[in-house]
């Protein structure tokens, strides 16, 4: 019968190379037998003391990848840093573009469908079960992306010496202590963007921006005048201010807050006025569809893809202000 010894070395040895099984044998071997006739020469029985040696070598696979200098962690110190910052970038850039555009894909597969099927394309009424449909693919996607990613570092990790990680370089340290302030040619693009955005709105308000058949046409429906649009004409002059006050003070934590707020209460704005169907004007989009050229099933198609894009612009946007908040972080104490 096998010996406790022998089992304990069959185990380890089954994890190790072929081609070092022998040596590994032979020098474990020995070292158990010389701890065991130790053991007994104090007086230890034979058996207790053999117990006792295998006990303290611990479990075998691990003494396994000592011998087989393998690594017993997934992802080791010297890759951890490389395969956070690529965990970090898929999940905060690639997974909402990939989740934004399934989700767009998904509503416009809703449009579609219910439109053949000759019922009437209510967005509203299709939000929920878009969402749970993009949910879940979203949270596939992640885990898809999290483990390949892993599983490559995790392979690199194992290949030895034959991948090095990337170089740092002091290039890549970021600017401490001076504020990053917008240039000049960025102020203005904002403020000329909010300033014909607020133009539109009231012009179209007060004349109408189209005119078919002698008749002037507001393009937003004008019974979101003037208390909702006023609120979007007032986010929009707090957003112009703020600029300002980065242009001139440069970026700060509250100010990118402030900032983002604004974005996100435009953005609802955007979003709810679309959705409900006040966005675009009903009485201008009933002349259009009135000959027939134009399906009713294209309204709720168009307002989906712009449903997303207000989605994508906003998360462009927060980005583009936090960007600026982390290249404007202050300098440490005592620095």
């Amino acid at each position: 019968m096998d010996t406790l010894t022998d089992r304990y070395i069959a185990a380890v040895t089954t994890s190790v190379p072929e081609r070092a099984r022998q040596d590994v044998a032979t020098e474990l071997r020995g070292s158990i037998e010389d701890a065991v006739r130790s053991r007994a020469a104090a007086g230890e029985p034979a058996d207790a003391a053999e117990l006792a040696v295998v006990t303290e070598l611990g479990d075998p696979d691990v003494l396994a990848a000592d011998y087989a200098d393998r690594p017993s962690y997934l992802i080791g110190p010297r890759f951890y840093q490389p395969w956070r910052r690529l965990v970090i970038m898929l999940l905060t850039v690639v997974l909402p573009i990939a989740v934004l555009a399934v989700a767009l894909g998904l509503s416009l597969a809703a449009v579609n469908e219910t439109a053949a099927s000759g019922g009437h394309p209510d967005l509203g009424a299709r939000i929920g079960p878009v969402i749970g449909q993009t949910v879940g693919i979203g949270v596939t996607i992640a885990v898809h992306l999290v483990f390949w990613s892993t599983f490559v570092f995790a392979a690199v990790e194992r290949s030895g010496g034959a991948v090095a990680p990337p170089r740092w370089t002091p290039d890549q340290l970021p600017v401490t202590g001076i504020p990053h302030k917008e240039s000049l040619g960025e102020l203005t693009a904002g403020l000329v963007w909010l300033a014909v955005l607020s133009d539109f709105l009231i012009v179209d308000q007060v004349i109408g921006l189209v005119w078919l058949d002698g008749t002037g046409y507001a393009v937003v429906d004008p019974v979101l005048w003037p208390w909702w649009i006023g609120a979007l004409l007032a986010i929009l002059l707090a957003q112009a201010i703020v600029l300002l006050v980065r242009w001139r003070r440069g970026t700060s934590p509250a100010l990118a807050v402030v900032l983002t707020v604004l974005t996100l209460l435009g953005a609802a704005w955007t979003i709810t006025a679309l959705v409900t169907g006040h966005l675009l004007n009903p009485a201008l989009w009933a002349y259009i569809t009135r000959n027939g050229d134009v399906g009713p099933e294209v309204g709720p198609i168009l307002s989906t893809v712009a449903v997303f894009l207000v989605i994508a612009i906003t998360i462009l946007d927060i980005l583009h202000n936090l960007r600026g908040t982390r290249r404007s972080r202050p300098t440490a104490p005592g620095l």
